[in-house]
């Protein structure tokens, strides 16, 4: 059983015809500000290292560090 060519073109015509979501305000800022913290937010994403981050995890969970121990004051500093 053969398919009618217009059959296959239909998901190519659907596909092009679907735009890319538009970006989500940010609820506080303008637009401008919205753009210049989406930035930040890329500059701070770009310097995160799943190394640091596994090492940061690993520390946090050694000891309890419940409010106002040495622990947490240490993990804070």
């Amino acid at each position: 059983m053969r398919f009618p060519r217009v059959l296959l073109t239909i998901p190519i015509v659907l596909a092009s015809a679907i735009e890319a979501p538009a970006e989500e305000p940010l609820i506080g800022f303008g637009p401008s500000g919205a753009t210049a913290q989406r930035a930040l937010e890329a500059r701070f994403d770009a310097e995160l290292r799943r190394g640091d981050i596994r090492d940061w995890v690993e520390r946090l969970s050694s000891r309890p560090h419940h409010v106002g121990s040495a622990w947490g004051k240490d993990n804070a500093e």
